[in-house]
């Protein structure tokens, strides 16, 4: 689920002296050529906190992990055998991590505090927020972190996804998701992501592409609107801290693999694409995904898998356009997420 192919709910998703050598080789291959724009930031502005990804030794004990800003401490925030941990996203306080788990069987979404302060291998206060016979991924808080969106196949098991939200609470009586998306014919609507202001959800859809493109809505369900209309996959959007900007990644570049692209959240001139859309990563020898830029907004932290090597995690600074590789592994690391540092 975390790699680079293509499944029901993922088809379209300060240079430290230990990396300088990896790096520097990275940079002169033509890893990444920022564009000099105005960098976006997190959709949860602040300071930068930690980085929270995933790590999959063997594609069924995937573990969610967080680390420093220059990858140093690596800890577990998981430890569960043979099942699959993933889709981490913190809260908008830095101090809880939202993910989803097949622990239990299917997939639920789950909430714990992102740190392990009894060092046993797992988040403390782990809170079970999802409780259907259903497969419930890729959760996302609002801005208030009251409020959590995720994807679901519960209105048609085995069919549709669709995006849901509820409170950030577990799933009663007085907490039922409300499905956003309720799409018909079926199809696959999921990666949900708030708008810093609350207002919008980003999200992906194969509604009118079978390859998956990027859309968004209003977060009560209404004004859907197409933003990316090629026919190669897009996928794993964000929004910029002032809302104007949507990160994702896409396959549009013929011969290559997955790229990082910028692009307005709106479509002015109506052509079915964001406006002033800019590839980031400009790198066709690698899958790079999965982007998020930091809570102060100068740097992004993506997976990238340089040539004959696992999936790995890097951060680009925006202004000076260096590239910092966090992870180094035999094994993928996966699905990056930069938290504010908690007050």
């Amino acid at each position: 689920m975390d790699g680079g192919g293509m499944t029901k709910t993922n088809y379209f998703r300060v240079i430290t002296p230990i990396v300088a050598v990896a790096t520097a080789a990275l940079v002169a291959a033509g890893l990444l050529a920022l564009v000099g724009t105005k960098p976006a930031g997190a959709a949860f502005q602040g300071d930068n906190g930690k980085i929270t990804f995933t790590r999959d030794p063997d594609d069924a004990n995937n573990e969610i992990y967080v680390m420093d800003p220059n990858g140093s401490n690596q800890t577990p925030l998981t430890n569960n055998g043979n099942v699959y941990d993933s889709n981490p996203a913190f809260s908008p306080s830095g101090t809880k991590i939202a993910f989803d788990s097949n622990r239990d069987g299917n997939f639920n979404i789950y909430m714990m505090d992102a740190q392990d302060d009894d060092k046993d291998g797992n988040g403390e206060n782990l809170t079970r927020l999802t409780k259907k016979t259903a497969e419930d991924e890729e959760p996302a808080f609002s801005p208030s972190g009251t409020k959590i969106a995720f994807a679901s196949d519960r209105n048609n098991l085995g069919g549709n996804y669709d995006i849901y939200v509820m409170k950030a609470k577990p799933e009663g009586r007085k907490n039922r998701p409300k499905n956003l998306t309720k799409n018909t014919p079926l199809a696959f609507d999921n990666e949900p992501s708030f708008s810093p202001d609350g207002k919008k959800i980003v999200f992906t859809s194969d509604r009118q592409d079978s390859d998956g493109d990027i859309y968004v809505m209003n977060s009560d369900g209404t004004g859907v609107t197409r933003l990316t209309s090629d026919e190669a996959f897009d996928a794993d959007a964000s929004f910029s801290p002032d809302g104007t900007k949507i990160l994702f990644r896409s396959g549009r570049v013929v011969g290559d693999n997955s790229e990082v692209f910028v692009m307005d959240a709106v479509d002015n001139d109506n052509d079915g694409e964001g406006d002033n859309m800019t590839n980031i990563s400009n790198n066709p020898d690698s899958n790079d995904g999965f982007p998020a830029f930091s809570p102060d907004g100068n740097q992004i932290v993506f997976r990238s898998n340089p040539p004959g090597e696992e999936y790995e995690v890097f951060i680009i600074d925006v202004e000076t356009k260096d590239l910092a590789r966090l992870t180094t592994n035999s094994v993928a690391d996966n699905r990056p997420d930069w938290g504010v540092a908690p007050t």
